[in-house]
Order: structure tokens, then sequence, then C-alpha cells
């Protein structure tokens, strides 16, 4: 039984090899800009602070300006 939902990393993969459902969401895929994930594109320093500020937007949006403040103080040292 082959598992549903999965989609492949590689975009070479022949869109034959997905069900209907899945083929339609390769589709749509093929149409969008994908971006790397912060994982790929910041050093961890900084990814360590900008998960802990998302949390912090989360339990208080009132605080959007000090956190924007502090990330970009802190890519500034670590990103350059």
């Amino acid at each position: 039984m082959k598992l549903k939902g999965f989609l492949a990393t590689n975009k070479d993969v022949p869109k034959e090899a997905y069900g209907a459902a899945d083929r339609n969401i390769v589709n749509m895929l093929g149409t969008l800009a994908v971006l790397p994930d912060l994982d790929d594109s910041t050093p961890s320093e900084f990814q360590r602070l900008f998960r802990d500020k998302l949390k912090e937007l989360w339990a208080n949006p009132d605080a959007l300006d000090s956190i924007l403040e502090e990330l970009e103080q802190k890519a500034s040292e670590v990103i350059g």
C-alpha cells in the first residue's frame, strides 16, 4: 500500500508518481516561489532569538516594536 499526503523534496519526481489529490498540490506548488526556511538561511545564534521572539510576540502582540528592534540589532551583529 502506498502512503498518501507526502510530497517529494526533489522537484524532478514525475507527477505520475502522485495520486490525484497530491498531484493537484504539486501543480499548485509549481506556480509559487519557494523560499528557504529560517534554518537554511540564517546563523543558529539568530535563529534561537528569532524563535524566542516569535513566541513572545504571540504572548504579547503589543511588544512588536521592541521585538523588531531587538531582532534588527541581533541581525546586524550576527549576519551583518
